[in-house]
């Protein structure tokens, strides 16, 4: 059997390393999976802004139809009436 030299055998050496190793190695694969995660939201996040820009565009063709009811609804400035008498 291989020891160290303060006599603890290789092998166990190995798995303690090797293990340590194992776990260190999930911390990057939990962080991908946040970031896969954070990914599928971005997506949502998309269309989301998508929607919001097909909105805009709508209110923008909207727009003008409002200016021109909102012309008519105004009140217009009439001119004074006057009255005409003729007299002798």
């Amino acid at each position: 059997m291989l020891t160290l030299g303060s006599g603890i055998p290789a092998v166990d050496v190995f798995v303690v390393l090797s293990g340590t190793f194992s776990i260190a190695a999930t911390f990057p694969l939990l962080f991908l999976v946040r970031i896969f995660r954070a990914g599928r939201a971005c997506a949502c996040w998309g269309d989301i802004h998508r929607d919001q820009r097909t909105a805009v565009s709508r209110l923008e063709d909207t727009q003008p139809k409002l200016d021109d009811v909102a012309e008519l609804a105004r009140p217009r400035r009439r001119l004074p009436r006057l009255r005409v008498s003729l007299e002798r």
